[in-house]
Protein backbone atom coordinates (compact mmCIF):
# COMPACT_ATOMS: atom_id res chain seq x y z
CA UNK A 1 0.00 0.00 0.00
CA UNK A 2 1.40 3.51 -1.38
CA UNK A 3 1.72 5.63 1.64
CA UNK A 4 1.86 10.04 1.97
CA UNK A 5 4.62 11.00 3.81
CA UNK A 6 4.15 14.30 2.47
CA UNK A 7 0.24 14.52 2.86
CA UNK A 8 0.71 14.41 6.79
CA UNK A 9 3.54 16.98 6.90
CA UNK A 10 1.38 18.98 4.61
CA UNK A 11 -1.10 19.11 7.44
CA UNK A 12 1.19 19.46 10.25
CA UNK A 13 0.65 23.10 10.66
CA UNK A 14 -3.02 22.86 10.86
CA UNK A 15 -2.96 20.11 13.14
CA UNK A 16 -0.64 22.09 15.32
CA UNK A 17 -2.73 24.81 15.59
CA UNK A 18 -5.21 25.17 18.35
CA UNK A 19 -7.63 26.78 16.34
CA UNK A 20 -7.46 24.87 13.27
CA UNK A 21 -7.86 21.86 15.44
CA UNK A 22 -11.27 22.74 16.22
CA UNK A 23 -12.47 23.99 13.02
CA UNK A 24 -14.76 21.76 10.52
CA UNK A 25 -12.91 20.53 7.47
CA UNK A 26 -14.67 20.36 3.99
CA UNK A 27 -14.02 19.65 0.19
CA UNK A 28 -14.74 21.76 -2.85
CA UNK A 29 -14.50 19.60 -5.71
CA UNK A 30 -12.74 20.64 -8.99
CA UNK A 31 -12.64 20.44 -13.01
CA UNK A 32 -10.14 21.76 -15.30
CA UNK A 33 -10.98 24.68 -17.74
CA UNK A 34 -8.60 25.81 -20.73
CA UNK A 35 -7.87 29.77 -20.47
CA UNK A 36 -6.91 32.34 -17.97
CA UNK A 37 -3.44 32.15 -19.34
CA UNK A 38 -2.59 35.71 -19.22
CA UNK A 39 -4.29 36.07 -16.54
CA UNK A 40 -3.03 33.71 -14.36
CA UNK A 41 -0.93 31.20 -16.14
CA UNK A 42 1.75 29.61 -14.48
CA UNK A 43 5.39 28.94 -16.73
CA UNK A 44 6.75 26.12 -16.83
CA UNK A 45 10.48 25.44 -17.23
CA UNK A 46 11.96 23.47 -19.92
CA UNK A 47 14.72 21.13 -18.88
CA UNK A 48 17.64 19.73 -21.87
CA UNK A 49 16.65 16.35 -22.06
CA UNK A 50 18.91 13.28 -20.29
CA UNK A 51 17.42 10.55 -22.39
CA UNK A 52 19.77 8.14 -23.45
CA UNK A 53 17.83 7.43 -26.39
CA UNK A 54 17.93 8.85 -29.79
CA UNK A 55 15.71 10.83 -31.40
CA UNK A 56 14.70 10.67 -35.46
CA UNK A 57 13.24 12.77 -37.27
CA UNK A 58 15.96 16.23 -36.71
CA UNK A 59 15.42 18.48 -39.55
CA UNK A 60 18.29 18.80 -41.63
CA UNK A 61 18.23 22.14 -42.03
CA UNK A 62 18.64 23.03 -38.52
CA UNK A 63 22.13 24.78 -37.75
CA UNK A 64 21.42 24.86 -34.08
CA UNK A 65 19.11 22.65 -31.99
CA UNK A 66 18.41 21.46 -28.53
CA UNK A 67 15.77 19.01 -27.07
CA UNK A 68 14.25 19.90 -23.98
CA UNK A 69 11.30 18.09 -22.35
CA UNK A 70 8.19 18.92 -19.92
CA UNK A 71 7.89 16.76 -17.46
CA UNK A 72 4.09 16.08 -15.88
CA UNK A 73 5.60 14.00 -13.15
CA UNK A 74 9.49 14.64 -12.10
CA UNK A 75 8.89 12.18 -9.17
CA UNK A 76 8.35 9.71 -11.38
CA UNK A 77 11.17 10.26 -13.94
CA UNK A 78 13.40 10.67 -11.27
CA UNK A 79 12.18 7.24 -9.76
CA UNK A 80 12.20 5.43 -13.57
CA UNK A 81 16.30 6.73 -14.05
CA UNK A 82 17.00 5.50 -9.86
CA UNK A 83 15.31 2.09 -11.59
CA UNK A 84 16.69 1.16 -14.52
CA UNK A 85 20.49 2.15 -13.13
CA UNK A 86 20.91 5.75 -14.99
CA UNK A 87 20.50 7.50 -11.49
CA UNK A 88 22.62 6.60 -8.65
CA UNK A 89 21.05 6.03 -4.82
CA UNK A 90 22.94 8.09 -3.45
CA UNK A 91 21.99 10.95 -6.40
CA UNK A 92 18.59 9.77 -5.54
CA UNK A 93 18.56 10.10 -1.96
CA UNK A 94 19.80 13.63 -2.31
CA UNK A 95 16.47 14.54 -3.72
CA UNK A 96 13.92 16.31 -2.18
CA UNK A 97 11.45 14.31 -0.52
CA UNK A 98 9.21 16.26 -2.09
CA UNK A 99 9.95 14.77 -5.55
CA UNK A 100 10.06 10.93 -4.25
CA UNK A 101 7.18 10.92 -2.76
CA UNK A 102 5.50 7.42 -3.18
CA UNK A 103 1.93 8.35 -3.24
CA UNK A 104 3.04 10.01 -6.83
CA UNK A 105 5.05 7.21 -7.72
CA UNK A 106 4.04 4.29 -10.05
CA UNK A 107 5.60 0.73 -10.22
CA UNK A 108 5.34 0.82 -14.34
CA UNK A 109 6.23 3.23 -16.51
CA UNK A 110 3.96 5.73 -18.42
CA UNK A 111 4.15 8.35 -20.65
CA UNK A 112 4.91 11.42 -18.46
CA UNK A 113 7.14 13.36 -20.34
CA UNK A 114 6.85 15.47 -23.70
CA UNK A 115 10.07 16.17 -25.60
CA UNK A 116 10.58 19.60 -27.91
CA UNK A 117 12.82 20.46 -30.30
CA UNK A 118 13.66 23.88 -30.47
CA UNK A 119 16.24 25.56 -33.23
CA UNK A 120 17.10 27.83 -35.88
CA UNK A 121 17.59 26.77 -39.63
CA UNK A 122 19.19 27.94 -42.27
CA UNK A 123 16.72 31.00 -43.49
CA UNK A 124 17.19 32.06 -39.76
CA UNK A 125 13.43 30.95 -38.43
CA UNK A 126 13.25 30.10 -35.17
CA UNK A 127 11.67 26.44 -35.26
CA UNK A 128 10.14 24.25 -32.52
CA UNK A 129 8.75 20.81 -32.76
CA UNK A 130 6.48 18.77 -30.02
CA UNK A 131 6.67 15.23 -30.22
CA UNK A 132 3.32 14.97 -29.36
CA UNK A 133 2.91 11.00 -29.38
CA UNK A 134 6.08 10.37 -27.64
CA UNK A 135 7.62 7.87 -29.89
CA UNK A 136 10.80 10.44 -29.96
CA UNK A 137 10.28 10.86 -34.18
CA UNK A 138 9.85 14.16 -35.16
CA UNK A 139 8.98 13.67 -38.34
CA UNK A 140 5.31 12.56 -37.82
CA UNK A 141 4.83 16.26 -35.83
CA UNK A 142 4.08 19.62 -37.20
CA UNK A 143 7.20 21.76 -37.89
CA UNK A 144 6.54 25.59 -36.45
CA UNK A 145 8.57 28.21 -37.45
CA UNK A 146 8.50 31.80 -36.12
CA UNK A 147 10.44 34.81 -37.43
CA UNK A 148 11.50 36.47 -33.41
CA UNK A 149 13.19 39.37 -35.14
CA UNK A 150 12.15 42.41 -33.16
CA UNK A 151 10.57 43.85 -36.75
CA UNK A 152 8.36 41.00 -36.44
CA UNK A 153 6.74 41.64 -33.19
CA UNK A 154 3.99 44.12 -34.43
CA UNK A 155 2.31 41.91 -36.87
CA UNK A 156 1.34 39.73 -34.05
CA UNK A 157 -0.51 42.16 -31.75
CA UNK A 158 -3.93 42.12 -30.99
CA UNK A 159 -6.47 45.07 -31.53
CA UNK A 160 -5.50 45.39 -27.26
CA UNK A 161 -1.85 45.22 -27.97
CA UNK A 162 -1.09 42.15 -26.36
CA UNK A 163 0.70 39.73 -28.25
CA UNK A 164 -1.19 36.30 -28.91
CA UNK A 165 0.82 33.46 -28.11
CA UNK A 166 0.62 30.46 -29.98
CA UNK A 167 -1.40 27.24 -28.01
CA UNK A 168 -0.87 23.55 -28.17
CA UNK A 169 -2.39 20.93 -26.39
CA UNK A 170 -0.26 17.95 -25.09
CA UNK A 171 -1.68 14.16 -23.98
CA UNK A 172 -0.16 12.37 -21.51
CA UNK A 173 -0.61 9.94 -18.51
CA UNK A 174 -1.08 10.60 -14.94
CA UNK A 175 -1.10 8.36 -11.77
CA UNK A 176 -3.60 9.53 -9.25
CA UNK A 177 -2.38 6.91 -6.92
CA UNK A 178 -3.93 4.00 -7.89
CA UNK A 179 -4.34 4.19 -11.35
CA UNK A 180 -3.03 5.48 -14.39
CA UNK A 181 -5.14 8.56 -16.73
CA UNK A 182 -4.89 10.45 -19.23
CA UNK A 183 -4.89 13.96 -18.92
CA UNK A 184 -5.07 17.35 -21.80
CA UNK A 185 -2.61 19.59 -20.62
CA UNK A 186 -3.24 23.05 -22.44
CA UNK A 187 -0.30 25.31 -22.90
CA UNK A 188 1.05 28.42 -24.00
CA UNK A 189 4.35 29.02 -25.59
CA UNK A 190 6.62 32.40 -26.26
CA UNK A 191 9.18 31.34 -29.30
CA UNK A 192 9.88 35.16 -29.28
CA UNK A 193 10.82 35.45 -25.20
CA UNK A 194 8.99 38.41 -24.44
CA UNK A 195 8.93 37.84 -20.59
CA UNK A 196 12.60 36.00 -19.70
CA UNK A 197 12.38 33.38 -17.63
CA UNK A 198 16.03 33.80 -15.78
CA UNK A 199 19.85 35.11 -16.50
CA UNK A 200 21.20 32.68 -19.14
CA UNK A 201 23.96 31.20 -19.22
CA UNK A 202 25.59 31.98 -22.83
CA UNK A 203 24.18 33.29 -26.11
CA UNK A 204 23.03 29.84 -27.02
CA UNK A 205 21.06 29.18 -24.37
CA UNK A 206 19.39 32.59 -24.86
CA UNK A 207 18.24 31.68 -28.64
CA UNK A 208 16.81 28.05 -27.58
CA UNK A 209 14.96 29.17 -24.66
CA UNK A 210 11.19 28.53 -24.60
CA UNK A 211 8.28 29.69 -22.15
CA UNK A 212 5.98 27.21 -21.46
CA UNK A 213 2.36 28.77 -20.13
CA UNK A 214 -0.13 26.53 -18.57
CA UNK A 215 -3.04 27.89 -20.11
CA UNK A 216 -5.53 26.15 -18.03
CA UNK A 217 -7.20 26.22 -14.34
CA UNK A 218 -9.53 24.66 -11.85
CA UNK A 219 -12.88 25.59 -11.28
CA UNK A 220 -15.86 24.88 -8.78
CA UNK A 221 -18.84 26.07 -6.70
CA UNK A 222 -19.62 25.34 -3.37
CA UNK A 223 -22.22 26.27 -0.72
CA UNK A 224 -21.38 27.66 2.61
CA UNK A 225 -24.27 28.92 5.15
CA UNK A 226 -26.43 29.32 2.76
CA UNK A 227 -24.65 31.04 0.26
CA UNK A 228 -22.94 30.15 -3.22
CA UNK A 229 -19.24 30.46 -4.22
CA UNK A 230 -17.00 30.01 -6.75
CA UNK A 231 -13.49 29.32 -6.92
CA UNK A 232 -10.80 29.58 -9.00
CA UNK A 233 -7.39 27.69 -8.40
CA UNK A 234 -4.15 28.56 -11.08
CA UNK A 235 -1.71 25.87 -10.03
CA UNK A 236 1.03 23.25 -11.59
CA UNK A 237 0.63 19.48 -13.44
CA UNK A 238 -0.16 17.81 -10.19
CA UNK A 239 2.68 17.23 -8.44
CA UNK A 240 3.79 17.24 -4.72
CA UNK A 241 4.94 20.35 -5.44
CA UNK A 242 1.24 21.27 -6.38
CA UNK A 243 -0.13 20.78 -2.52
CA UNK A 244 3.23 21.82 -0.72
CA UNK A 245 4.48 24.84 -2.53
CA UNK A 246 3.64 28.68 -2.87
CA UNK A 247 2.54 27.75 -6.85
CA UNK A 248 -0.71 27.13 -6.10
CA UNK A 249 -3.24 30.48 -6.50
CA UNK A 250 -6.93 30.24 -5.05
CA UNK A 251 -9.59 32.95 -5.66
CA UNK A 252 -13.20 32.66 -3.94
CA UNK A 253 -15.76 35.31 -4.15
CA UNK A 254 -19.72 35.07 -4.45
CA UNK A 255 -21.04 33.04 -7.49
CA UNK A 256 -22.37 35.90 -8.98
CA UNK A 257 -19.99 38.57 -8.20
CA UNK A 258 -17.14 39.29 -10.81
CA UNK A 259 -13.83 37.81 -9.49
CA UNK A 260 -10.68 39.82 -8.75
CA UNK A 261 -7.67 37.65 -9.89
CA UNK A 262 -5.35 40.73 -9.20
CA UNK A 263 -4.42 38.78 -6.19
CA UNK A 264 -5.00 35.50 -4.87
CA UNK A 265 -4.67 32.96 -1.84
CA UNK A 266 -2.14 30.67 -0.74
CA UNK A 267 -2.48 27.88 1.09
CA UNK A 268 -2.66 28.48 4.85
CA UNK A 269 -4.10 32.01 4.48
CA UNK A 270 -7.49 33.05 6.32
CA UNK A 271 -10.77 34.70 4.86
CA UNK A 272 -13.85 35.49 5.71
CA UNK A 273 -17.11 34.25 4.39
CA UNK A 274 -20.25 36.32 4.81
CA UNK A 275 -18.32 37.04 8.19
CA UNK A 276 -17.46 33.40 9.08
CA UNK A 277 -13.69 32.54 9.13
CA UNK A 278 -12.28 30.01 7.45
CA UNK A 279 -8.84 28.43 6.40
CA UNK A 280 -7.43 27.79 3.00
CA UNK A 281 -5.50 24.09 3.76
CA UNK A 282 -4.63 23.84 0.18
CA UNK A 283 -5.44 21.10 -3.00
CA UNK A 284 -5.76 17.36 -3.03
CA UNK A 285 -3.10 15.53 -3.97
CA UNK A 286 -4.05 14.96 -6.97
CA UNK A 287 -5.42 18.48 -7.76
CA UNK A 288 -9.26 17.34 -7.75
CA UNK A 289 -10.35 18.83 -5.00
CA UNK A 290 -9.66 22.04 -3.08
CA UNK A 291 -9.29 21.78 1.01
CA UNK A 292 -10.85 24.22 3.40
CA UNK A 293 -11.40 24.35 7.23
CA UNK A 294 -14.54 26.18 8.76
CA UNK A 295 -13.50 27.77 11.79
CA UNK A 296 -14.93 29.10 14.93
CA UNK A 297 -16.78 32.30 15.07
CA UNK A 298 -15.07 33.26 18.50
CA UNK A 299 -11.37 32.49 17.22
CA UNK A 300 -9.80 36.52 17.09
CA UNK A 301 -8.36 35.95 13.66
CA UNK A 302 -5.41 38.70 12.36
CA UNK A 303 -5.03 39.89 8.95
CA UNK A 304 -5.20 43.05 6.82
CA UNK A 305 -8.93 43.03 5.41
CA UNK A 306 -12.40 44.21 6.83
CA UNK A 307 -13.40 41.71 9.38
CA UNK A 308 -10.19 40.63 10.62
CA UNK A 309 -7.98 42.42 13.20
CA UNK A 310 -5.00 44.64 13.11
CA UNK A 311 -1.88 43.35 15.44
CA UNK A 312 -1.15 45.42 17.55
CA UNK A 313 2.10 48.42 15.91
CA UNK A 314 3.78 51.35 16.90
CA UNK A 315 3.59 54.69 15.44
CA UNK A 316 7.12 56.73 15.55
CA UNK A 317 6.12 60.45 14.41
CA UNK A 318 8.51 62.87 13.18
CA UNK A 319 9.93 64.05 15.84
CA UNK A 320 10.74 60.47 17.62
CA UNK A 321 7.99 59.94 20.06
CA UNK A 322 5.88 56.48 19.96
CA UNK A 323 2.56 55.49 20.08
CA UNK A 324 0.74 51.93 19.90
CA UNK A 325 -2.39 51.47 18.14
CA UNK A 326 -4.22 49.80 21.55
CA UNK A 327 -3.35 53.25 22.87
CA UNK A 328 -5.11 55.08 20.04
CA UNK A 329 -8.03 52.90 20.57
CA UNK A 330 -8.62 53.68 23.95
CA UNK A 331 -12.02 54.92 25.03
CA UNK A 332 -13.94 53.93 22.25
CA UNK A 333 -11.79 55.78 20.10
CA UNK A 334 -11.67 54.95 15.90
CA UNK A 335 -8.46 55.30 14.29
CA UNK A 336 -8.20 56.13 10.58
CA UNK A 337 -4.59 55.03 9.43
CA UNK A 338 -3.00 56.70 5.68
CA UNK A 339 -0.35 55.07 4.21
CA UNK A 340 1.75 56.98 1.60
CA UNK A 341 5.01 58.01 0.00
CA UNK A 342 7.25 61.15 -1.11
CA UNK A 343 8.05 58.92 -3.81
CA UNK A 344 4.50 57.81 -4.83
CA UNK A 345 2.46 59.94 -7.31
CA UNK A 346 -0.93 58.49 -6.38
CA UNK A 347 0.38 59.45 -3.01
CA UNK A 348 0.83 63.41 -3.22
CA UNK A 349 -2.24 63.54 -5.54
CA UNK A 350 -4.61 62.05 -2.78
CA UNK A 351 -3.55 64.23 -0.67
CA UNK A 352 -5.78 67.56 -1.14
CA UNK A 353 -8.59 64.53 -0.28
CA UNK A 354 -7.03 63.46 2.77
CA UNK A 355 -6.65 66.72 3.72
CA UNK A 356 -10.54 67.14 3.72
CA UNK A 357 -10.89 63.85 4.85
CA UNK A 358 -9.35 64.99 8.18
CA UNK A 359 -11.21 68.09 8.34
CA UNK A 360 -14.49 66.00 8.78
CA UNK A 361 -13.23 63.70 11.24
CA UNK A 362 -11.57 66.90 13.15
CA UNK A 363 -15.32 67.22 13.79
CA UNK A 364 -15.45 64.24 15.87
CA UNK A 365 -15.04 63.29 19.36
CA UNK A 366 -14.08 58.76 18.84
CA UNK A 367 -12.27 59.21 15.22
CA UNK A 368 -8.94 60.14 15.06
CA UNK A 369 -6.15 59.92 12.20
CA UNK A 370 -2.74 59.07 12.02
CA UNK A 371 -0.89 59.28 8.72
CA UNK A 372 2.30 56.67 8.20
CA UNK A 373 4.53 58.04 5.89
CA UNK A 374 6.76 54.93 4.17
CA UNK A 375 9.93 56.54 3.29
CA UNK A 376 13.71 55.99 3.61
CA UNK A 377 14.43 60.10 4.07
CA UNK A 378 12.47 61.70 7.03
CA UNK A 379 14.11 65.49 6.28
CA UNK A 380 11.85 65.00 2.75
CA UNK A 381 8.64 63.48 4.41
CA UNK A 382 8.90 66.71 6.87
CA UNK A 383 9.32 68.90 4.34
CA UNK A 384 5.98 67.35 2.13
CA UNK A 385 4.44 67.60 5.77
CA UNK A 386 5.54 71.37 6.20
CA UNK A 387 4.50 72.22 2.35
CA UNK A 388 1.01 70.43 2.34
CA UNK A 389 0.51 71.84 6.08
CA UNK A 390 -0.50 68.54 7.46
CA UNK A 391 -1.80 69.27 10.67
CA UNK A 392 -2.56 65.99 12.66
CA UNK A 393 -0.50 63.06 13.88
CA UNK A 394 2.28 62.27 11.20
CA UNK A 395 4.45 59.28 11.54
CA UNK A 396 7.83 57.97 9.78
CA UNK A 397 8.10 54.02 8.92
CA UNK A 398 11.74 53.64 7.96
CA UNK A 399 12.08 51.45 4.65
CA UNK A 400 15.25 50.86 5.26
CA UNK A 401 14.53 48.78 8.30
CA UNK A 402 13.26 45.44 6.91
CA UNK A 403 13.40 43.59 10.47
CA UNK A 404 11.44 46.42 12.14
CA UNK A 405 8.43 43.53 13.56
CA UNK A 406 6.20 46.21 14.81
CA UNK A 407 5.99 48.58 12.11
CA UNK A 408 2.62 49.60 10.67
CA UNK A 409 3.60 49.02 7.00
CA UNK A 410 4.72 45.12 7.70
CA UNK A 411 1.84 44.48 10.58
CA UNK A 412 -0.66 45.22 7.79
CA UNK A 413 1.22 43.77 4.84
CA UNK A 414 0.65 46.99 2.92
CA UNK A 415 1.83 46.98 -0.17
CA UNK A 416 0.37 49.21 -2.63
CA UNK A 417 0.67 53.04 -2.01
CA UNK A 418 -1.62 55.51 -1.27
CA UNK A 419 -3.25 53.30 1.74
CA UNK A 420 -6.14 53.88 4.16
CA UNK A 421 -7.63 51.28 7.06
CA UNK A 422 -10.44 52.10 9.20
CA UNK A 423 -9.84 50.44 12.96
CA UNK A 424 -12.52 49.67 15.37
CA UNK A 425 -12.45 50.20 19.23
CA UNK A 426 -11.61 46.05 19.55
CA UNK A 427 -8.89 46.55 16.92
CA UNK A 428 -11.50 45.12 13.79
CA UNK A 429 -10.62 46.47 10.40
CA UNK A 430 -13.65 47.92 9.08
CA UNK A 431 -12.54 49.34 6.11
CA UNK A 432 -10.04 49.64 3.63
CA UNK A 433 -11.25 52.04 0.76
CA UNK A 434 -11.07 55.78 0.97
CA UNK A 435 -15.03 56.19 -0.64
CA UNK A 436 -16.11 53.99 1.39
CA UNK A 437 -14.84 55.37 4.78
CA UNK A 438 -14.77 59.19 3.30
CA UNK A 439 -19.01 57.84 3.45
CA UNK A 440 -18.60 56.38 7.26
CA UNK A 441 -17.48 60.03 7.99
CA UNK A 442 -20.06 61.88 6.82
CA UNK A 443 -22.57 59.52 8.00
CA UNK A 444 -20.94 60.19 11.65
CA UNK A 445 -21.18 63.91 10.96
CA UNK A 446 -24.98 63.30 10.18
Amino acid sequence: MKFSLLSIIMLLPVLASSQTSMGRPFSVYLNPQKGEAALGGISIMLRTTQNPYPFNGIPVDLNLHRVQEICFNQAQKDYENYRAGRLSEQAYRAIPMSNRDTAMIADTTYRHTIHVLVGFNTAGKKVVIFDKNQNRDFSDEVLLEFDTTHNSFNLRMDENHRFELPEIELNYEHFDGQQIQKRTAWLRFDPYRIIRLRRVKDEIERLLELRIIQDEYLDGIFSFKGLEYKVRVFHKAPSASTYLGPTVRTHISPKYRPMNLTQGLLRGDTLLLDGHPVILAGLSMYGDSLRLIELPEQIKLWGKEPGFFARDMVFIDVTGASRRLSDCLKNDQYLVIDFWGTWSPPSIKRMPEVQDLYDKISRLKKVDMISVAYDEDINKVRSYIERYNRSWPQAFDDSNLFNNASSPVRQLQVKDFPAIFLIGPDGKILATNFMEISKWVDEKLE
